[in-house]
């Protein structure tokens, strides 16, 4: 009997390994700023971008996936491409 209780949690072992590996937490989604204004196209990494000062509506928090849906890009002063030098 005992080895029959033993043989029977080393085979549940894997098994209940692989489900807790499936139950893990997903990472938080990356979270940007938007200015809620009518014209406004962008999102920000910050609140304190230079570009946000004009915002004429509310500044929201919102997941970069949101921004996506609001069809807005990523700001060129918040997400600066550093410039490649000619060789």
């Amino acid at each position: 009997m005992k080895h029959l209780v033993l043989t029977l949690a080393i085979m549940m072992l894997p098994m209940s390994m692989m489900a807790q590996q499936r139950t893990k937490a997903k990472p938080a989604a990356k979270k940007v700023y938007v200015c809620t204004s009518g014209n406004s196209t962008k999102y920000h990494k910050t609140k304190d971008c230079r570009m946000l000062k004009t915002c004429n509506g509310e500044v929201k928090l919102v997941t970069q996936g949101q921004a996506h849906k609001m069809k807005r890009t990523q700001c060129g002063v918040c997400y600066k491409r550093t410039k490649r030098t000619k060789k």
